[in-house]
């Protein structure tokens, strides 16, 4: 029965209400208009339950690393305390001064921006590693997409810009010129695929998400 109620009973909701929807995307009725209205509405606010669960299992999870850090890593719980301690003060000025606030903006861009640019800077290695291990460059192709990658992160890098100021005109024209075409080549792959997953979905052949 437990079997029952966690995969079936989830599946045939889905497969209703995704066959619904697709119904009131191509016949126009005030009905499935207004049901498509309560269903993202309703999607809201599960979205921010999740957002709120998720938040409170991130504290859970750092206070318990604080409290009993890891044998291997001792100094985790350093960590944790700074990423507890940031989101109690940036949680405390967004609901307390206001997302606009000056003190708001300015810390985001003090810390969340030069983080973005230092994850850029270590994804750029990774990448390439990535690619490297992949492919390990054997044919033209592996080539091109290492030179295009590299290209377009060395492009978002100010420091390799300022050293060799070109790099932003070959970092466009690589973004404009080739990875444009094979973005659209896999925006259309995405969706088709999405239609595809949608479809089993509704006739209860896709469980996977689920189970």
């Amino acid at each position: 029965m437990a079997v029952v109620i966690r995969t079936q009973i989830p599946m045939y909701i889905i497969s209703i209400i995704g066959f619904i929807l697709i119904v009131e995307y191509f016949i126009a009725l005030e009905p499935l208009a207004a049901f498509r209205k309560e269903m993202l509405t309703w999607g809201v606010i599960i979205y921010n339950f999740v957002t709120l669960l998720g938040s409170a299992l991130m504290l859970r999870y750092h206070s318990l690393r604080i409290m009993k850090p890891p044998s291997r890593e001792p100094w985790a719980r350093y960590y944790s305390i700074v990423a507890i301690a940031a989101f109690i003060v940036f949680l405390a000025i967004g609901y307390g001064i206001g997302l606009s606030s000056t003190q708001y903006v300015t810390m985001y861009m003090r810390t969340v921006i030069p983080a973005t640019t230092t994850l850029w800077g270590l994804n750029l290695i990774f990448s390439t590693m990535g690619v490297y291990r992949a492919m390990r460059i054997s044919n033209l192709e592996a080539l091109a997409l290492l030179i295009g990658a590299m290209s377009y992160f060395l492009k978002e890098m100010p420091i390799i810009c300022a050293i060799f100021p070109p790099m932003t005109g070959i970092g466009d024209w690589f973004l404009r010129y080739a990875m444009t075409p094979a973005a659209r080549v896999a925006v259309l792959t995405a969706a088709l695929i999405s239609v595809v997953v949608c479809l089993r979905t509704i006739i209860q052949k896709e469980r996977t998400a689920v189970i």
